[in-house]
């Protein structure tokens, strides 16, 4: 009984399988005859208002490029925030503001998010090399002696 059982939910799953590859198909070759060429394009989309306004850098480490938002002045001591999966910069927002009489406040995009760099293989995003990247945007900054970070880990909540 239970081979039979296997069977049928093999044949099913396949079942299943075929119906959404046929109605993705049918999709496409739908867009393609309304729209033409024009519907494999990816399309510009405007910047939201919400993230105007802001003093939006970029700093170059060793390896890469990554973007940062930066409120307070620079002679105040570093406060380093790093956003959590799969975040930004933005989530860091009411902080920036609430903090920026007292510290320089960065508010880093880590590899692979936003407008930051975003290495192709996977193993570029090891957590030592993640960790690196922080290391090395302190140094530039502010000096690791001198920094504080904070950490936003959604999963925590």
């Amino acid at each position: 009984m239970d081979v039979l059982r296997s069977c049928l939910q093999s044949v099913l799953f396949r079942l299943q399988q075929v119906i959404w590859t046929c109605m993705t198909v049918i999709g496409l070759v739908k867009n393609f005859l309304l729209y033409g060429s024009d519907c494999f394009t990816v399309k510009k989309h405007p910047k939201p208002k919400c993230l105007e306004g802001w003093d939006e850098r970029y700093i170059q480490l060793k390896t890469l490029r990554l973007h940062y938002v930066q409120t307070g002045t620079d002679d105040q001591p570093l406060l380093l925030m790093l956003h959590g999966f799969p975040e930004f910069w933005y989530s860091w927002r009411f902080q920036l503001k609430h903090f920026a009489n007292k510290y320089r406040c960065i508010a880093l995009d880590q590899r692979g998010y936003n407008l930051s760099d975003k290495p192709v293989h996977t193993e570029d995003y090891h957590i030592d090399l993640l960790i690196g990247d922080v290391r090395e945007v302190a140094e530039k900054l502010g000096g690791v002696d001198d920094c504080s970070v904070a950490v936003r880990a959604s999963f925590l909540q």
